[in-house]
């Protein structure tokens, strides 16, 4: 059966160009809906801190020198000041190869909390630098406060649960080192 319906003529470079166009943001739309389909897959409700751009971040005292990142809210860098290593060069204790995990069960997946992105801060108190990474995910946050005093070589670190036991199955997280 043959259509005779009217067609209208429109010019073959005005289709081409708009074609052109239209792909590469549907492209961009599609696999962004797809990233975020995955995440959420992956991470359920963490998939909102689940991708971002590393921050570094650098604190020191009279004694030392600490890299933190963003990824992961952790230490990822010590270095000793006034001290070096055995071959001449800074004495680092602690580097970014080091292997410090935290894991939690939600929505029965196990999400390893350094793979996400935490919101950092960094104030002074009293004679101490204290830095702050939070996690916020569905109401709940997780914060990590690390205080660096003026003077020493200790880092204390702390956790502060704000609702975050609701959201985890196992009221334990499991740390793998």
């Amino acid at each position: 059966e043959v259509d005779n319906q009217p067609t209208t003529d429109i010019p073959v470079n005005e289709v081409t160009d708009t074609a052109s166009e239209v792909p590469e943001l549907n492209n961009v739309t599609a696999t962004d809906s797809a990233e975020n389909a995955l995440l959420s897959m992956k991470y359920g409700d963490f998939a909102v801190v689940a991708s971002g751009i590393p921050e570094a971040i650098q604190v020191e005292n009279n004694n030392i020198k600490v890299d933190f990142t963003t990824k992961g809210g952790f230490v990822s860098k010590v270095e000793l000041k006034g001290y070096e290593s055995y071959g001449g060069g800074p004495l680092i204790l602690v580097n970014e190869d080091h292997d410090f995990n935290l894991y939690v069960d939600h929505q029965s997946k196990r999400i390893n909390l350094n793979e996400l992105y935490f919101q950092p801060s960094v104030s002074e108190f009293a004679d101490s630098t204290v830095v702050d990474f939070k996690l916020i995910v569905a109401g709940a946050s997780l914060t990590y406060p690390y205080i660096i005093p003026e003077e020493g070589y200790q880092i204390d670190q702390q956790l502060i649960n704000r609702g975050f036991d609701k959201i985890i199955e196992a009221k334990n997280p499991t740390l793998f080192w």
